[in-house]
């Protein structure tokens, strides 16, 4: 019957590119029509019984309507299983290392062996040891820590609004496609 609804086209385009497993809740689609109305943990006992039958380890989850709640629940208590959620952590992680890497090359090179040796260094290194190393004063190194962490963290917020800010762009007299998810409840 779902693939009769306007939702048809949506199932199609997913099941072009992905492996596509449409579950319906008790009661409805093929299941037995006597079963009673399920708690919301009951429905994701039944997707994790569905996925297992199927064989499927992760999945993108979508809900529709009263789903809706239901693939939320599922994907905030199954990390592992949740695809989407992993690869945007993944993805997010990724953007702050390369913003780090990137937003150190604000600093000059006395300025990034003292930050590195500090601050990303597993065993950081001593205000005296550094002060040796570099003829300076301990109290000089402190500052000049101070000052790098300053600019770093200056450069690295400055990066990380870049990579969040959505790059739209739309012909004169047309309106930009600002894709947007939503849930229904009961």
């Amino acid at each position: 019957m779902g693939w009769e609804l306007p939702v048809a086209t949506l199932y199609r385009r997913l099941a072009s590119f992905a492996r596509l497993i449409i579950f319906d809740k008790r009661g409805t689609g093929l299941s037995d029509r006597d079963c009673g109305i399920a708690s919301l943990e009951e429905r994701i006992d039944d997707v994790r019984a569905v996925m297992a039958a199927a064989d499927s380890q992760k999945a993108a989850i979508v809900g529709f309507s009263e789903g809706s709640a239901m693939a939320l629940m599922f994907a905030a208590s199954h990390p592992n299983a949740n695809q989407e959620a992993r690869l945007a952590e993944r993805e997010e992680t990724d953007n702050r290392r390369k913003a780090l890497s990137d937003a150190l090359t604000v600093l000059n090179e006395r300025e990034r062996r003292i930050f590195e040796a500090r601050r990303l260094a597993d065993e950081p290194i001593t205000l005296d040891e550094l002060a040796d190393e570099l003829g300076v004063s301990r109290e000089r190194v402190r500052q000049i820590e101070m000052h790098a962490f300053e600019k770093l963290q200056k450069a690295v917020k400055s990066r990380v609004a870049a990579l969040e800010v959505p790059q739209i762009r739309a012909l004169p007299n047309q309106v930009p496609f600002c894709p947007v998810a939503t849930t229904h409840g009961d």
